[in-house]
């Protein structure tokens, strides 16, 4: 345990424990033999040095205060400048050492004691704090420093700390056990929503408390991911078991009309017929589309982003209407050395975000994804939009778990943090910046390394506007 620096009421202690023999000469006409315990008042002081400096302080304590014991009495034993007899002179040394090293002794005790509970205390993995009689901060320990984001809280009311439920409310609530529910706590420069555990448990005598914060919010959170997880699951099923029935009726309808357009090819109806045949083909397209999400993928040797950004881009449009409007460029046509599905997740997501700003901000309600030529090894994949943008105060942070502009109950704050991390095990990265006039822009770069080019970029397909038409 790391000793502690004097302060000033240990200085005055020592101070007076060195000056207070001096007044055995004034005392020795009055009490006698017992003017001599008045040495003894050096082994508090001993006490003190073994507590705060181990071994090397008691051995220093009691060097020294044998030491000033023999020549005190040497000095001042029978009076000013008059030496005591060599028998009490010894008696009254070994005396002093007998009990300073029983006292010593005591100390390095406590000091172990103390070691191991601040060992405890440092280590735990819950937040740990000592407060006075007046809820003040006393001691935190190292998780408590790292939930409240601060370097140091001791002196610090709990109510500066937690802001909600208000301190007496919570003191009531964790006195009755360990209470869970959501505390808004000091987080840095500002405040965050915590989900966790409390307890407080009182010092005897009522001289303070100990409060005990368990944060379960990643816990907490990720158990709803999964659960929300769990009914998209159940009604990808679904969906795909709906689509799957579709193709049987737009098989019979895309015959139906096949054979009618053979049968009479310059019938009138020809034309009305031509367009329901292509409406179908495309409806039956994206059934196959909607069917290939739903299966489970085997190896992969890569993912072909440019056909899965038109493909997610067709998809999204789709569930999102004409008020939205998706547009794909593609400047590259290859695959890169990733899974399919993993470059789909975070395709899906970034698009979703992208969808769900033009919703809610001011732009006309355009999203771009762009497949762009690779650059140094990389190519890059940017996703656009024309909405707000990103604030300020949470665009160095968007990448970090749990960071989300959406309200609760909207969004986790999870998908980025996961497209970010998928990015870099890939070997690439994930960042986000700021448009002018207005508008957000993700670009997500991936390395070529070991990619195959399935065919060359043509002109004709740098721009396909995917908005909801054939």
């Amino acid at each position: 345990m790391k000793g502690r620096q004097f302060g000033k009421r240990e200085e005055v202690v020592a101070v007076g424990f060195l000056l207070l023999p001096l007044l055995h000469p004034f005392l020795l006409p009055h009490v006698g033999v017992a003017s001599h315990l008045l040495w003894f008042v050096h082994v508090p002081a001993v006490g003190l040095l073994a507590f705060d400096r181990g071994r090397v302080g008691a051995a220093i304590g009691l060097l020294a205060s044998g030491a000033l014991v023999a020549s005190g009495e040497s000095i001042l034993g029978a009076g000013f400048f008059t030496a005591a007899p060599d028998e009490t002179v010894l008696a009254l040394t070994t005396a002093t050492l007998l009990v300073g090293t029983l006292v010593a002794g005591v100390a390095l005790f406590a000091r172990n004691s103390a070691a191991r509970y601040h060992s405890l205390f440092d280590a735990a993995d819950i937040a740990l704090l000592r407060l006075d009689s007046s809820d003040t901060v006393v001691e935190a320990n190292q998780a408590a420093l790292g939930l409240f984001g601060v370097g140091g809280i001791e002196g610090v009311a709990l109510s500066q700390l937690i802001k909600h439920p208000a301190t007496g409310e919570l003191m009531r609530l964790g006195a009755q056990g360990p209470w869970a529910g959501c505390m808004e706590v000091v987080a840095g420069t500002g405040t965050r929503p915590l989900r966790g555990e409390l307890q407080v448990l009182a010092d005897r005598g009522g001289t303070g408390s100990q409060v005990l914060i368990r944060d379960r919010s990643l816990e907490i959170n990720q158990a709803e991911e999964l659960e929300r997880k769990s009914k998209l699951a159940t009604l990808g099923e679904a969906l795909a078991g709906v689509a799957h029935e579709l193709n049987n009726p737009l098989s019979v309808i895309m015959g139906h009309a096949s054979l009618e357009i053979d049968s009479h090819p310059n019938s009138p109806s020809s034309e009305s017929l031509e367009i329901i045949l292509d409406q179908s083909q495309r409806i039956k397209g994206l059934v196959a589309e909607l069917l290939g999400f739903s299966r489970v993928r085997g190896p992969e040797s890569g993912a072909a982003i440019a056909t899965i950004s038109r493909k997610v881009a067709r998809l999204q449009q789709v569930s999102t209407g004409a008020v939205i409007k998706i547009v794909t460029e593609v400047g590259w046509e290859g695959t890169v050395p990733v899974r399919a599905d993993q470059f789909e997740q975070v395709l899906l997501n970034l698009v979703g975000n992208a969808i769900y700003a033009v919703r809610h901000g001011p732009g006309s309600g355009l999203v771009q994804v762009a497949v762009l030529p690779p650059i140094d090894g990389k190519v890059r994949v940017e996703v656009q939009d024309d909405g707000g943008g990103i604030a300020p105060e949470v665009i160095d942070s968007i990448f970090h778990p749990f960071v989300t502009t959406k309200p609760e109950g909207e969004g986790t704050g999870l998908g980025l943090a996961i497209c970010r991390r998928l990015a870099r095990s890939w070997g690439g990265d994930l960042t986000a910046v700021n448009r002018k006039p207005g508008g957000a822009c993700f670009q997500l770069t991936i390395p070529l390394e070991g990619a195959s080019v399935s065919m060359e970029s043509t002109p004709g397909d740098a721009v396909e506007s995917v908005s909801g038409t054939a």
